[in-house]
């Protein structure tokens, strides 16, 4: 007997209109506190950085990964960093506008980036 796909389908799953890709399911499901009281500022921010990396059997490679700040008053506080995710800039570039766009919150961070990588990779 053949399990079923969980995998998103046009039919039971959200789409992200500017992509038209899926939206992971733990964004879907997240009500953004800024979106219902606009006073709450996020807190916050999601940027894509890029290092080379060395390896025994690489010679040498691009990878993108997303730095973590944080808003302090009018200042920006780097809070932690999640390097060398993927070698595609453009995946790592829409992981970061999804988590800007829906606000996502650091204690659901880790369990969007594994969403997002079992959705497109």
């Amino acid at each position: 007997m053949r399990k079923e796909s969980s995998l998103p389908t046009r039919g039971n799953t959200d789409y992200n209109p500017n992509t038209n890709r899926p939206i992971p399911p733990s964004l879907a499901r997240r009500e953004n506190a800024s979106k219902i009281n606009p006073a709450v500022e996020f807190p916050y921010l999601y940027c894509v950085m890029q290092e080379t990396y060395t390896t025994p059997d690489v010679s040498a490679y691009t990878g993108y990964g997303i730095a973590v700040y944080q808003r302090q008053g009018e200042r920006m506080d780097l809070q932690f960093t999640i390097p060398d995710i993927s070698t595609k800039q453009g995946f790592i570039t829409g992981l970061v506008d999804m988590l800007n766009e829906f606000e996502v919150e650091y204690a659901h961070l880790f369990d969007v980036i594994e969403d997002y990588l079992y959705l497109y990779l």
